[in-house]
């Protein structure tokens, strides 16, 4: 495995049994097993461009189905630009119980990767979204590395859309006007989810995603504060995601750049 990774990772996001996702991956953090296990899943979900005139699955699906589709749906892995590494901290909450684990996550040309963290800072389990080809990164995939000896309880696919919601940009700025602008509201869509953005671009207050043909389902809701360094990065961002029922703190403990090859 290729580190000064053994101090990498970054939050955790549930599919739909959050409670039993919530107890499992903390216990997965707690007791690493020995030896591991990798491989590679298939295609990354891709994402929708809004200018295809041709309806999305998402959009003809049962509003269910369509709310599964975008809780997965994933950016191109080089949309967000730069290499860092960011040490985090996240609290997970859900309706009868909360825990806390650290986790870091890396970005690099052509991947986005997301190490989850043990005792004594020990890697349990790696995720990582791959750009076949790293020139574009127009077609990605999914790795997962396992050191838990044990089955991982939740899906990578909504952990990394998570990340992405978060960290990922997903409406383009107007330019100078949007960067000054701190109560400025900006519109976009991706596929079949609404997004909204509030406050300055490239440090907004908040975000909100909703699927269009599900909007009875609640919407992702996510907070930023505390927006610091060059580049800049939140101190802390909360998230509520009604889609599942499962809310996240995350408090970034320390930016790292990462060198150029």
């Amino acid at each position: 495995m290729r580190c000064g990774e053994s101090r990498r990772a970054r939050r955790l996001a549930p599919a739909v049994h959050v409670e039993v996702f919530a107890r499992a991956a903390f216990l997965v953090l707690l007791a690493l097993g020995p030896g591991g296990c990798a491989h590679r899943t298939g295609p990354a979900p891709g994402p929708t461009s809004s200018a295809d005139s041709t309806p999305t699955d998402a959009q003809t699906a049962q509003p269910s189905q369509a709310i599964e589709q975008a809780g997965v749906a994933l950016r191109p892995v080089d949309a967000w630009p730069g290499r860092h590494q960011l040490r985090q901290r996240v609290q997970i909450d859900w309706t009868g119980g909360s825990e806390t684990f650290d986790a870091v996550l890396q970005r690099r040309p052509g991947e986005l990767v997301l190490f989850g963290l043990g005792p004594m800072n020990l890697v349990g389990f790696r995720l990582a979204l791959v750009a076949d080809d790293p020139a574009n990164g127009a077609d990605q995939h999914i790795e997962i590395e396992n050191r838990t000896g044990r089955e991982l309880p939740f899906s990578p696919g909504h952990v990394l859309a998570d990340v992405q919601r978060v960290f990922y940009p997903w409406i383009e700025s107007a330019g100078g006007r949007d960067a000054d602008c701190g109560d400025c509201e900006r519109t976009g869509r991706s596929g079949g989810v609404e997004i909204r953005e509030r406050g300055p671009a490239g440090r907004p207050t908040e975000r909100r995603f909703v699927v269009v043909d599900a909007r009875g389902g609640g919407e992702v809701r996510v907070r930023y504060a505390g927006w610091q360094g060059d580049p800049a990065f939140p101190a802390q961002v909360d998230l509520e995601n009604e889609w599942f029922g499962y809310r996240l703190r995350i408090r970034t403990l320390e930016s790292t750049p990462l060198p150029t090859p």
